[in-house]
C-alpha cells in the first residue's frame, strides 16, 4: 500500500513537470509568432503611407527642413519661418529665422555663421544680420528667443536654395529649403 501511494505521488509530479515543461514551449512559440506578425505589420504599415509622407520621412533623413520647421540642439533651437526677396534690393534674399536659447544659461549668439547655398551651381553666399530690424543685441538669455533677420546678396536668383546655421558651440548639419523667392 506504502508502495502504491508513493507511485502515485511520483507519477503527478512527473505529469506535473512535463505539461510545466509543454507550457512554457507553447508560450515561446506564440511570443516568436507575435514577433513576426509585428514586424509584417509594420512593414504593411510603411507600405502604407502616402508618397507625401514618404518623401517627408526621405527629406527628414537627410537633414533638410521647411519653412516652419525647426531644430533642437544642445544650446539653441532654430526654426526658420519664412524668406524673400528685398523690395528695396532685388538680388538680395532675406532670411526670417528664430533663435531660442534651450540652455540654463545665456548664450552669445554672435558666433553663429548663415549660410545660404545654390545645390545647382555649388555657390555659397555668408549672411549678414540686418540690424535696422531687430536690436542688435545678441545675448539670448535662458529660455527666451531673438527673431532674426538674415540677409544674403546673390548675383542671380535661383529656384531653390539650401540655408544652414554654423555654430562651433552646437554642431549640427540641418538644411532648410529656400523655395518659392520669385
Amino acid at each position: 500500500m506504502r508502495n502504491n501511494i508513493f507511485l502515485s505521488i511520483l507519477s503527478i509530479m512527473i505529469v506535473t513537470i512535463m505539461s510545466a515543461c509543454t507550457q512554457d514551449n507553447s508560450n515561446d512559440l506564440t511570443e516568436n509568432d507575435k514577433v513576426t506578425t509585428t514586424s509584417q505589420n509594420n512593414e504593411t504599415y510603411t507600405m502604407g503611407l502616402s508618397t507625401d509622407d514618404q518623401e517627408r520621412i526621405a527629406r527628414m533623413e537627410k537633414g533638410i527642413l521647411l519653412y516652419g520647421e525647426s531644430t533642437k540642439g544642445g544650446y539653441f533651437s532654430t526654426r526658420v519661418h519664412s524668406a524673400y526677396l528685398e523690395e528695396t534690393n532685388p538680388s538680395s534674399i532675406v532670411v526670417n529665422v528664430t533663435i531660442k536659447n534651450v540652455r540654463g544659461e545665456q548664450i552669445d549668439i554672435s558666433e553663429l555663421k548663415y549660410h545660404l547655398n545654390d545645390e545647382k551651381s555649388k555657390k555659397s553666399y555668408n549672411g549678414k544680420v540686418l540690424t535696422d530690424k531687430i536690436p542688435s543685441e545678441t545675448i539670448i538669455l535662458a529660455n527666451e528667443s531673438r527673431e532674426l533677420n538674415i540677409s544674403f546678396d546673390v548675383p542671380e536668383i535661383t529656384d531653390e536654395y539650401m540655408f544652414s546655421v554654423e555654430s562651433s558651440l552646437d554642431p549640427v548639419d540641418i538644411r532648410w529649403k529656400i523655395d518659392n523667392l520669385k
